[in-house]
């Protein structure tokens, strides 16, 4: 199997996650598993762009009105930072981390993203 098909099935992976935490109002899942699917979503612009709309979304259900501000500035950003190369590694996508901030790799992902 290719990196780019592994890298797509985790993705699913982390997003199914993330929708059945939801489901059952675990927040801290919801966050985890989101901020995991932005790490591996980052190498192609229209699923990290995705990633941040879904940041967006559960924000906005839980009417987290400080980050639904950060995930559309996320979301702006997202398509000339691909352009200009320059995605922070690790990041988890959340407004309480920095824009241009890198962040260790969990090491599970790292063996899918190497």
């Amino acid at each position: 199997m290719n990196k780019r098909t592994k890298i797509a099935q985790q993705l699913m992976l982390e997003i199914y996650s993330y929708t059945k935490a939801r489901e059952v109002n675990d927040h801290d899942k919801c966050i985890h598993h989101l901020g995991r699917a932005h790490i591996l979503s980052q190498n192609r612009w229209f699923r990290h762009f995705y990633i941040h709309f879904l940041m967006f979304e559960y924000s906005w259900r839980r009417k987290d009105y400080k980050e639904v501000r950060g995930q559309i500035l996320r979301m702006v950003v997202t398509i000339p930072g691909h352009l200009l190369k320059r995605v922070p590694k690790g990041n988890t996508g959340w407004s309480s981390i920095g824009l241009n901030q890198v962040l260790p790799i969990p090491s599970d992902l790292q063996n899918i993203l190497k």
